[in-house]
């Protein structure tokens, strides 16, 4: 039997639930931003600096949305580890992590090339991406937030045994 991992203290689960929370409305915040930039750039005519926007999103984009996301995933895996709640004793808790994971993927594997070729010319497609990716990323990690005050569906059943009916024996005469 495995020996259960050590569980935070009131003091120390405190500060890793505030940094969690902290680094998730930071991460939230940043993709909020990436959504208004992106519609911007969108919605201009060209102007006197029509790169203006995507510059401010490969700002964003690169060091400062990774650390948020980041600290959120360390943070959350933490706190469900080293508490009662436990990594995937919850399905709030996996829906959320595989949420989480979704967004980090693809956006660190689309959002940054979208940028470069949207601030390539203004009738690439990846103009319109980029405002449908943060609009999506913005619908996942508002999902996240709200499983984790809601907690809905219950405990992951751990049990082995069928569920429903036994299915039925064929060819055994003694049922009849």
């Amino acid at each position: 039997m495995a020996a259960a991992l050590p569980r935070l203290a009131t003091r120390p689960r405190a500060i890793v639930r505030a940094v969690h929370v902290l680094a998730s409305i930071g991460w939230f915040g940043l993709v909020v931003v990436m959504l208004v930039l992106s519609a911007a750039a969108l919605t201009t005519d060209g102007g006197p600096s029509p790169h203006f926007p995507y510059q401010l999103m490969d700002q964003i984009a690169s060091p400062m949305i990774p650390i948020t996301a980041v600290a959120t995933l360390v943070t959350g895996v933490a706190l469900s580890v080293a508490t009662p709640w436990g990594l995937l004793r919850h399905w709030w808790i996996v829906v959320k992590l595989v949420l989480t994971l979704a967004v980090i993927m693809t956006g660190a594997s689309l959002t940054g090339s979208w940028i470069l070729q949207a601030s390539a010319g203004p009738t690439t497609p990846a103009r319109w991406l980029l405002v449908g990716g943060a609009a999506v990323h913005l619908l996942m990690l508002a999902s996240a937030m709200i499983i984790s005050v809601d907690k809905p569906w219950g405990r992951i059943s751990r049990s082995r045994k069928p569920r429903g009916r036994p299915l039925p024996q064929y060819g055994n005469i003694s049922a009849r």
